[in-house]
């Protein structure tokens, strides 16, 4: 009995195969997905019951069944993200979908459509394509052009993300020490930030294609939701946070979290912070993934990102004439400082993070890729290194 408790504990001890959890949350969602659609009906006090079951499900395959997975590494983080996603738009669907589907229309329509609209509003994280109002639909010359914008964002983010992501290394591995091998000074770090800053902008790379060759090839019919819509252009914390970074998180959230809370009867700023709150949850859970620490940090920063709306809600009413510029700046000003709570955890596992997380880039591409980094002095990573076990 000893023997099989240890054996036991050191399989629960190492790191598992990101793709068993990954299979697990499949067939969970395999069955999860029939069971929102028929459980429609049910009770209020039974949909909730169910909830919980969805969510013991999907958080016992990442927490017990194949716990834990290798630290630093994409796999996790993403596998994390959708263990936590997942459960909660079910929980919407069972909850809170009579309040955002009129049944009545539902009732109208084939049962096969239904069924079809179910499974994508289940699934639109992954396939996030949707049909724009006619007043906001683009012109078919208007939608190729946007398209093509799209497409050379995509272009221009793959050359230049092996760069960032070899000077970021580069910066780590300084002889100083800090960070996860190197850089301890303030400058030092504050560069990190900065090029973890554009590196996160440059991992949308399929989602800009995906967004120009959907809008071209529909010329303007449908769409894909775009993940970063230049965040650097802000006016204010807000608008960052709710029409230009992680839009698709964004979108999510609202759904799930702050349009519920309204139509509950919470005011504005309560529905915010709830959404913020369970944004922080929902980080604090993938740091626990994949850096197995900064819980405090990482829900501090986003309960704190609702304080910086008020904030600067309140300057802009002192200063009512700012000028778009300096709303700019000051939203750097208020952002970048309170980044380092939930992006320094990327940073301080520099380099290994950047060294298991190969970046890769097409063949035709490689050539302007090597040129582009001989003009900014940069040497480019070779390969990468292994995950670290434990």
């Amino acid at each position: 009995g000893v023997a099989q408790i240890l054996a036991s504990w050191k399989r629960m001890s190492s790191p598992s195969s990101t793709s068993d959890v990954v299979r697990s949350i499949v067939m969970i969602t395999a069955a999860v997905l029939p069971l929102t659609y028929v459980a429609s009906g049910l009770r209020f006090e039974l949909k909730a019951s169910l909830s919980a079951a969805i969510w013991a499900a999907y958080l016992g395959a990442v927490e017990v069944a194949h716990a834990p997975m290798p630290i630093h590494t994409i796999g996790t983080m993403m596998t994390s993200v959708f263990a936590f996603t997942l459960p909660l738009k079910a929980t919407e669907l069972l909850l809170f979908k009579d309040q955002r589907v009129d049944p009545e229309e539902r009732s109208k329509r084939a049962w096969w459509v239904d069924v079809a609209l179910h499974v994508g509003d289940f699934m639109w994280m992954m396939f996030p394509v949707y049909r724009p109002k006619p007043s906001e639909r683009r012109q078919p010359l208007e939608a190729v052009l946007y398209g093509l914008e799209c497409l050379a964002s995509a272009v221009i983010k793959t050359i230049a993300m092996p760069i960032i992501v070899a000077k970021s290394h580069e910066l780590s591995t300084l002889p100083q020490g800090g960070g996860g091998g190197g850089a301890s000074t303030l400058w030092t770090k504050s560069q990190l930030l900065l090029l973890f800053c554009a590196n996160t902008l440059c991992g949308s790379v399929l989602n800009d294609m995906m967004s120009g060759l959907t809008v071209i090839l529909t010329l303007g019919r449908y769409e894909c939701l775009v993940m970063n819509n230049y965040p650097f252009l802000s006016t204010s914390v807000r608008e960052l946070w709710g029409k230009r970074y992680n839009r698709l998180i964004n979108e999510f959230l609202k759904d799930s979290v702050y349009k519920p809370a309204r139509r509950a009867g919470y005011s504005r700023d309560n529905g915010s912070l709830m959404t913020f709150a369970m944004s922080g949850i929902l980080h604090v859970w993938v740091a626990r993934h994949t850096f197995r620490r900064g819980y405090t940090r990482t829900l501090f920063f986003f309960v704190l990102q609702a304080a910086l709306f008020k904030a600067q809600e309140a300057t802009h009413k002192m200063f009512p004439k700012m000028p778009k510029w300096l709303k700019m700046i000051e939203t750097i000003g208020l952002f970048l400082p309170s980044l380092y709570l939930y992006g320094g955890l990327f940073v301080e596992a520099y380099p290994e993070w950047l060294e298991i997380n190969p970046v890769g880039t097409p063949a035709w591409l490689t050539p302007i890729v090597k040129a582009t980094a001989d003009m900014c002095h940069v040497k480019l990573l070779e390969q990468a290194q292994p995950p670290k076990e434990g």
